[in-house]
C-alpha cells in the first residue's frame, strides 16, 4: 500500500525490467477511499518494465490521484489492472486526470489482453487512456473501459480524431481509423451489429466490439472479435452476432486493430433497437 505522496508519483520508475504487482496506490488498505498520489506510478525511462499481469496477485490498484493514475514514457506491458475504481473493481475511485497517459516513440507492448490480463479503467476525470506522439503497435484488447470524464482511447489527446480516406496518416498508434457501425438490432435469436472500415487496402483488421450502459465512447463489456480485410479501395462491410444477446436500449462501440497491433479509438455508440 503506497498513499499519501501527492503531488509525486507513488512510484516513479527509471530503469529496466522493473515488475510493479500487487499494490494499492492512493487508496486506504481496503481500497475503498482515496489517500492520493500525485500519479499512482510514473515511469520516465527504461525498457521491459510490466505493471500488473494475469495473474489476480500481480493486480495493481491504481487509484484517487490528484493527477493520473499512470504514466509512462517509454513502451510498457499494463495488464490486469484496476484504475480508478475500488477494490471491488467497479465502484468510482477514479484518479482527476486520464487513467493510463503514454508519451511513446515507440510500441510493441499490451494494454490489456485475454482473461485476468484486462484492465479496468473507468471513472477517471479525464480519458481512460490517452497517447502521444508518432509510434505504433500498442495493442489496447479486451479492457473494460468506462465511465471516464472525456473519451475511452484518444489518440493524440485532442478529442474524437477523424477518419481520413485509406487512413494514410501517420501519429500515435498511426491514427488508425474506426469503425463506423450502421445498425444494432436485438432479435429473438441474438443480436446482429452492421457496420463498415475504411482503412489501409488489402489489410486485415480486427474489430473487437463492446456493449455499454450510457451512450459514450468507452468499452465496458468486451463482447467478441471479427477479423475483417479491406478491399483494394480500403473498404469492408461486415455484420457480427455476439454470443451473447445485447439488451435494446444498451449502446455497442467498437475498435479496429491493424496488423502493426496499433488500435484505433472506439467507434460513435449504436444504439440496440428491436426487431
Amino acid at each position: 500500500m503506497i498513499n499519501n505522496f501527492a503531488p509525486w508519483s507513488g512510484i516513479n520508475i527509471q530503469a529496466n525490467t522493473v515488475a510493479v504487482a500487487g499494490n494499492y496506490l492512493g487508496t486506504n488498505p481496503e481500497g475503498t477511499t482515496a489517500q492520493p498520489n500525485g500519479y499512482g506510478i510514473g515511469v520516465g525511462d527504461g525498457i521491459g518494465n510490466t505493471v500488473g499481469g494475469p495473474a489476480p496477485a500481480d493486480r495493481n490498484l491504481i487509484s484517487g490521484a490528484t493527477r493520473g493514475g499512470l504514466y509512462s514514457n517509454p513502451p510498457l506491458a499494463i495488464q490486469g489492472n484496476y484504475i480508478g475504481v475500488s477494490a471491488d473493481g467497479k465502484s468510482p475511485l477514479g484518479n482527476a486526470w486520464d487513467g493510463i497517459s503514454l508519451t511513446l516513440f515507440a510500441g510493441g507492448q499490451p494494454i490489456g489482453g485475454p482473461g485476468g490480463a484486462a484492465n479496468v479503467i473507468a471513472h477517471n476525470g479525464e480519458s481512460g487512456i490517452v497517447m502521444f506522439n508518432q509510434h505504433s503497435g500498442m495493442p489496447i484488447t479486451n479492457n473494460r473501459i468506462f465511465g471516464n470524464g472525456d473519451l475511452g482511447i484518444d489518440l493524440s489527446e485532442d478529442g474524437v480524431t477523424p477518419n481520413d480516406e485509406d487512413d494514410p496518416d501517420v501519429g500515435p498508434n498511426e491514427l488508425q481509423n474506426f469503425p463506423v457501425l450502421k445498425s444494432a438490432r436485438a432479435k429473438p435469436s441474438g443480436t446482429r451489429v452492421k457496420g463498415e472500415l475504411n482503412s489501409t487496402p488489402g489489410q486485415s483488421f480486427s474489430v473487437e466490439f463492446f456493449a455499454n450502459k450510457a451512450k459514450e465512447r468507452q468499452g465496458r463489456t468486451p463482447i467478441g472479435t471479427k477479423v475483417v480485410e479491406a478491399d483494394a479501395g480500403g473498404d469492408v462491410s461486415f455484420g457480427f452476432n455476439p454470443l451473447k444477446k445485447v439488451k435494446p436500449g444498451q449502446f455497442i462501440t467498437a475498435t479496429a486493430t491493424n496488423l502493426n497491433q496499433s488500435t484505433s479509438e472506439f467507434s460513435k455508440p449504436r444504439k440496440v433497437t428491436s426487431g
